[in-house]
């Protein structure tokens, strides 16, 4: 039997990046991505210009930074200041929220992409660095932004540091020495200096706790469950006993997205407890909580979005939809749902909240699965309660 395999041809983009006088910026970095990390990256010439070939068919966006050395603003004699461009998405602006993505056709030259540099203010973002151990400690500061990291200047003058000429955006911070580390600080650059962040360096620590119900199951032992708690890069889990007890040693000060499986059908964390701290699932250790338990109560009625993807020629097979909480809170809470031959779909086990529905692509669950945030458009936005049983079609 002849099987006849055909391979997709892949696509070329090119365009140029510019000042705002429209005059060319050499050695600008062009990347391509899908919203974590970077496909394919470019420095322009002499003439502004970048083309990347062999890119895999889909859809891109766009982002040029400039060469940046993260230097202190420099006073000339004439008493002006230099220019500085921040790192701008096609068609111009400094977010991807606000980004256009540019959708790349199989063996198509997609021209004319280009991109003017937008002109930004030179802030620092300064703090310092505290509990350090003693002896040697080469302190490293790690530094990201939409879900990869930054080269900053790690030296430290008397515990304290200063970053400068940081584009304006979410970031998120943290000092390392060895096997200690701080808490990140979560911060925004704007229209002015960042300062007074503090990194407080803490040894790992164990944690210690048990699993409740919202409504008491006789029957329901916890024998097997395996709990887990997920920071941004990085993750733990543990079995519990019988009883609901669970242990975690070698925890590190970090925020954590609380989940727990192996229990009945329907299951999900409905709230976690630290102390007299309550939330919805998501934990925070800036510190070594000692004796305080984690109490994680569990609820077995979660909800349930369902529905059919249509167009005017019927079902659709195959369609991808992301359920990705309203308020994005930095952690890949999303949950993914592909259609069947008769274009349904459904998901289960949802917690209460606000959410919404997009249709997505393999590239965007990939994103979404690493918690990186996207500017979802087309979507169907929708408020579930806890056991409600809602049903959303989605017409593209």
């Amino acid at each position: 039997m002849n099987q006849r395999l055909e391979l997709a041809e892949n696509a070329v983009i090119s365009g140029r990046v510019l000042d705002r006088h429209g005059d060319p910026v050499e050695r600008a970095a062009v990347e391509l991505n899908q919203g974590e990390g970077f496909v394919q990256r470019q420095l322009t010439n002499d003439r502004g210009e970048y083309r990347m070939g062999g890119v895999l068919p889909g859809s891109y966006f766009v982002r040029a930074s400039p060469a940046i050395l993260r230097t202190p603003i420099e006073r000339r004699s004439d008493g002006s200041t230099e220019l500085h461009y921040a790192q701008t998405f096609y068609p111009g602006t400094t977010d991807s929220d606000g980004a256009s993505r540019v959708e790349l056709r199989p063996g198509q030259k997609t021209e004319g992409i280009d991109i003017r540099l937008l002109p930004y203010p030179i802030l620092r973002v300064s703090g310092v660095v505290t509990g350090q151990p003693p002896g040697p400690c080469d302190v490293t500061l790690n530094l990201a932004r939409d879900g990869g990291y930054l080269d900053v200047d790690h030296r430290l003058q008397n515990g304290r540091f200063t970053i400068w000429r940081l584009s304006p955006g979410r970031y998120n911070l943290f000092a390392q020495c060895g096997n200690v580390v701080s808490a990140p600080v979560e911060f925004e650059v704007a229209t002015t200096h960042v300062e007074g962040l503090e990194l407080t360096l803490i040894a790992p620590f164990t944690l210690r706790g048990r699993l409740v119900w919202e409504r008491r199951l006789s029957d329901e032992k916890f024998l097997g469950m395996a709990v887990s708690f997920s920071a941004r890069h990085s993750g733990q889990s543990a079995l519990a006993t019988a009883e609901g007890t669970f242990v975690w040693d070698d925890i590190f000060p970090a925020r954590y997205w609380v989940e727990v499986g192996n229990g009945p059908p329907g299951t999900f964390v409905k709230s976690v407890r630290v102390g007299t701290q309550l939330s919805d699932g998501v934990a925070s250790f800036p510190r070594d909580p000692g004796a305080e338990e984690v109490v994680i109560t569990l609820a077995t009625d979660g909800a349930q979005v369902s529905g059919v993807v249509e167009d005017a020629k019927g079902p659709i097979a195959g369609v991808m939809l992301a359920l990705v909480p309203l308020r994005y809170d930095g952690f890949p809470r999303a949950r993914f749902a592909t259609t069947g031959s008769d274009g349904r779909y459904r998901i289960d086990t949802i917690p209460p909240g606000d959410y919404r529905l997009p249709r997505i692509d393999s590239r965007d669950r990939h994103a979404l699965g690493m918690g990186s945030p996207l500017p979802l458009k087309d979507t169907v936005e929708l408020s579930l309660r806890q056991s409600d049983k809602q049903v959303r079609d989605w017409r593209p």
